[in-house]
């Protein structure tokens, strides 16, 4: 019995090698939606693929945040999802990146007075994953010699800017694109997240919300300009 069990091993080993494959973290360039007035002065950023900070930006001194509600009216041919399940996830996505900002000793704030930072997200795309392809593909992997990493496993777009609450004065801008669960692989994400509807996605809104507080939190500690 246990030589029956063990020649399930390599077969065990390969799907996990697969897994492993799929969902690359790597970030990339999406198509500009029109939620940013201007994506001409976009560079490589340093915690989002796109930024741009207009010179003689100034951070300091802001301690409080007002998350605005996250903007879906980009994705009207970007998702098949239904309405009431992108409001969800907008909604979600808000709650994450308060709690992330609260966790980072911001104060966060539904009315933007004095100096408050604005933060306004849009989500630009949402591809859920090939459910069907990929379990065609796990099932592949399973007679394959080498992993095949081709799996579908979603994408996930978001535009976002940053204003001053009094004057409304632009003081950044980013967007990135997202494939399958980001940089969040978990267990979870690479076994059920190319079979599940969303797990991806959330995975992403939990990476981008710690990366929007790690940003903001590195950013107002600067004196100065940036």
């Amino acid at each position: 019995m246990r030589l029956k069990r063990a020649g399930y091993l390599p077969y065990l080993i390969l799907v996990l090698l697969a897994l492993s494959f799929s969902g690359c973290s790597t970030a990339s360039v999406g198509t500009p939606s029109g939620f940013l007035q201007d994506y001409s002065d976009f560079q490589n950023g340093i915690y989002f693929k796109q930024e741009y900070i207009p010179k003689g930006t100034s951070f300091s001194g802001y301690k409080t945040v007002k998350v605005a509600p996250v903007n879906l009216n980009h994705l009207d041919d970007q998702s098949s999802c239904d309405t009431g399940d992108l409001e969800n996830l907008a909604r979600e996505f808000r709650e994450d990146v308060e709690a992330q900002l609260k966790n980072s000793g911001f104060t966060v704030t539904s009315d933007p007075s004095g100096r408050t930072l604005v933060l306004s997200l849009a989500l630009t795309n949402i591809e859920t994953p090939d459910r069907l392809f990929n379990a065609g593909m796990t099932a592949a992997s399973i007679m394959s010699p080498v992993p095949l990493p081709f799996d579908k496993d979603g994408k996930t777009a978001v535009e976002g800017k940053i204003t001053d609450g009094a004057t409304g004065q632009l003081l950044m801008e980013f967007a990135e694109v997202r494939s399958g669960a980001g940089d969040k692989r978990s267990l979870k994400t690479l076994t059920v997240g190319k079979y599940q509807k969303f797990t991806n996605t959330q995975a992403v809104f939990a990476g981008w919300a710690q990366t929007l507080a790690k940003m903001l939190q590195n950013l107002t500690a600067q004196s100065g300009t940036v």
